[in-house]
Parts: C-alpha cells; structure tokens; sequence
C-alpha cells in the first residue's frame, strides 16, 4: 500500500519563499514518480510560499495515492510603531523614541546606528535616528525616526523708555521676542510674575545702576536676562 510522508519547512518571514517540502514515499513498487500542480514532478520542493501543495506519487504498477501538503508562514508581518517625543529647547538634548514592535516571531531584538541595541532612547539631540528590527527568524524591518527641535533659538530685545523725570516711575520695557516655541510667558522676579512682555514703572534710578533681571519661559526652556533702565 502506497504512503506519503512529509517534512514541511515553513516560511521564515511572512510573505517570502523560503519554505520547502521534502518527501518520502514507503509501500507499491518503485520507482515512483510525483505530479505536483503546475506540471513539477520533482520529488521535493524548494521555494515555496505559504499555501497549500497538491501531489499525486504513482508507482511502477500505476497504483497512485494523491495528497495536499500545508505550508505554513509567520501570522503577521513584522511592524514597528516609533513615539517621538521632540527636543524642547532649541540645542538641547531632551529627546526621546519610544518603541514598539509587533508580529513576525517574538522576541525581538533592536539595533540602532552606532550599534545601540536598547529598546528605546532617551538624552537625544535634533537628527535622525535609524532604526532595524529582527525577529527570533531574523526577519528584519527598519524605521527613520526624525527628532526634531525649535526652528530658531530664542532671540530677546528690550524697547526702553527712560523715566521722565528724577525718582519718577514712568519708564517701561517692552521686550521683542522671537524663535523658541509660542506662546511665551515671563517671569520679572521680586514676586512680580507678569505674563506679559513689559514691564511698567521703572523707577529710582540713580546713575543708571539699576537694572531688572527677568526669566522668559516657554516650554520649560529658562532664557535669564538683565535689562537696564535708563535714566533721563
């Protein structure tokens, strides 16, 4: 009596062609010979796909015995989610990628440039980050993640106007600022937070040594500056 038996290697990463079939026929009387779908009458297959492989072996008395061998591949294609969080003040180093990996074969390994194989980065300045991922099969995938910063650093000005008159406290400073991230706030110091870029009612200036000292803040950034009223 004819019978088939099968080793089935299955694909080594979802959707390529690395799986084989290798047979063994026992029973009937040799040789015998093999009709695949598709014409093939080898007796082993390499190359394959995953999917379903029909063959006939028929002996040397015409006896035949029919049989559909599964070839089987990883369930999902292997991805990669990457969370960029950006740098915060322009030149800074505060960045971060956050990485997830999902299908293909756990577990998995990662491999960034410079030959980094942490899961994840922290401490990251502007630039680019290349990543690859393997699964247990070696099956790879690779991700570029962009950490990116503010387009300018924050540039500060101050528009001065002198008090009038001696003791007096009609000066002002209104501060021009610009790059970094709006929207701004400031900090004048001596308990007097204004959120807004002037500051009114400089006064008591003696020889013009008097100076305000002010912290301008966006998005945890602190630029300290010192502007100096000057007197009439």
């Amino acid at each position: 009596m004819l019978a088939i038996a099968s080793i089935v290697t299955p694909v080594n990463c979802f959707g390529d062609s690395s799986a084989a079939i290798n047979l063994s026929v026992t029973g009937g009387i040799a040789p015998y010979s093999f009709s695949w779908s598709g014409g093939i009458t080898a007796q082993n297959r390499a190359n394959l796909f995953s999917g379903n492989y029909p063959v006939t072996v028929t002996d040397a008395n015409t006896c035949s015995i029919a049989n559909s061998i599964l070839v089987r591949q990883p369930s999902a294609l292997l991805s990669v989610v990457a969370n960029v969080m950006n740098v915060s003040c322009f030149s800074g180093n505060n960045g971060a990628i956050n990485v997830s990996a999902s299908g293909g074969t756990p577990p998995y390994s990662f491999i960034w440039d410079g030959n980094d194989t942490v899961q994840n980065r922290s401490y990251l300045s502007t630039g680019t980050y290349n990543l690859t991922v393997a699964d247990a099969n070696w099956c790879s995938i690779t991700n570029a993640s962009l950490v990116s910063q503010p387009t300018a650093a924050v540039n500060i000005s101050a528009s001065i106007s002198a008090v009038s008159c001696y003791s007096g406290n009609n000066g002002s400073i209104v501060l021009n600022v610009s790059g970094g991230t709006s929207p701004y706030s400031f900090d004048w110091g001596g308990g007097n937070h204004h959120a807004e870029q002037s500051k009114p009612g400089c006064r008591n200036l003696q020889r013009c040594r008097n100076r305000y000292k002010f912290v301008f803040c966006h998005d945890d950034c602190n630029y300290i500056s010192t502007i100096k009223c000057v007197k009439c």
